[in-house]
């Protein structure tokens, strides 16, 4: 057995021990709760926030907790609080941190980032055959530059390659113009994409998709190519098959 799926059977076996020890302490997961939510201080507004599956938890918890309290509250990923502060504009009033609403919510926000990415060049890649594919997760950052912060959560940062299927014909490709300057004149361009490019961006709606990757011809021969060798993903290790779907066809 590989050691990728080593640690991933050793996760997933630890489990319940893991929910015993939550059930172990509930009593003193109640008394801290109390504490927080409903002692003497009052919130005009809440975060809850997480990392991956405890992200779903924070968004339920906030759901439950306005629904309940009246209280506003909403769950935002850890590392959105972390890489953009200034997103969540905090100022002291009664002497309690208050929030902004989110961030789609927020106009000066949402125009900082239709401003980073309209400075960009933006280049529109041309299916003939109508070949790209889409997914459940369609819009990728691919970092050509390591280390970088990911700026306007990745859609802006230095190196960034943002891709989006439009349709099966036409993919939008937004470069980040002070790295990819070179493109500079095929800004706002349509070009026509090569059969290797066409590849390189069905695979990058593949690594990315969540469960679904969805072709307008039900042609998934790329894939054929990854588990040729027994099952195993050529390019990665990759412990799960993602679920193709087009029409009734299924991969």
């Amino acid at each position: 057995m590989k050691k990728n799926s080593e640690l991933t059977y050793k996760e997933m076996y630890q489990q319940p021990a893991s929910f015993q020890a939550v059930n172990d302490t509930l009593e003193d997961i109640f008394k801290t709760l109390d504490k927080v939510f409903f002692g003497e201080k009052k919130y005009d507004e809440l975060i809850f926030t997480g990392c991956g599956t405890s992200l779903y938890l924070a968004q339920a918890s906030a759901a439950a907790f306005s629904t309940y309290t009246g209280i506003p509250a909403k769950g935002v990923p850890c590392s959105e609080l972390y890489y953009f502060p200034e997103t969540y504009d905090f100022v002291e009033e009664k002497g309690n941190p208050v929030l902004p609403d989110l961030t789609y919510l927020n106009n000066d926000m949402l125009m900082k980032f239709a401003d980073a990415i309209a400075h960009n060049i933006w280049i529109f890649q041309v299916s003939r055959n109508a070949d790209f594919y889409t997914s459940d997760f369609p819009i990728v950052v691919k970092p050509h530059v390591l280390n970088v912060r990911p700026m306007y959560m990745g859609l802006a940062q230095y190196g960034g390659e943002l891709t989006y299927p439009l349709s099966p014909s036409i993919l939008l490709t937004v470069y980040d113009r002070e790295y990819f300057n070179s493109l500079g004149d095929k800004d706002c361009m349509f070009i026509e994409a090569t059969d290797k490019e066409v590849r390189r961006q069905n695979m990058l709606r593949y690594f990315y998709a969540k469960r679904h990757v969805f072709s307008l011809h039900n042609d998934y021969r790329l894939f054929d190519r990854i588990y040729a060798n027994e099952g195993h993903h050529i390019f990665c290790n990759c412990n799960l098959k993602t679920e193709i779907i087009s029409g009734f066809g299924r991969y």
